[in-house]
């Protein structure tokens, strides 16, 4: 299942809820894939959005986003096993640095 691209349709969104597909590692670190999402992956010359998710009342921070062998993946500390699949979590993307991005890009 490909991840929704909710960015896409709201720039300006900066919170949403998604569903917890899986978590696995890779060479970069632990990753989450969700159902749908409001961060950036880096590409085409912008960085990532960081940000922060929430789930059980603890917040995780995500520190890159990078669409990877066809998929968007949230990289982030998860080991402290709060997360599974089908779990909801509350996405809140770092404001002021996207706003920030989306200007230093448009000015290129």
């Amino acid at each position: 299942m490909a991840t929704k691209l909710v960015y896409l349709d709201d720039t300006y969104k900066f919170t949403d809820q998604a569903q917890v597909e899986y978590l696995a590692n890779d060479e970069r670190g632990q990753y989450c894939v969700l159902d749908q999402t409001i961060f950036y992956p880096q590409g085409g010359g912008q960085p990532s959005d960081t940000g922060f998710f929430e789930a059980k009342a603890v917040q995780m921070p995500i520190s890159f986003v990078g669409f990877v062998e066809g998929e968007v993946r949230h990289y982030g500390d998860f080991s402290e096993g709060l997360l599974e699949k089908g779990d909801e979590v509350l996405l809140l993307v770092d404001e002021v640095r996207r706003l920030t991005n989306d200007i230093s890009c448009s000015l290129i």
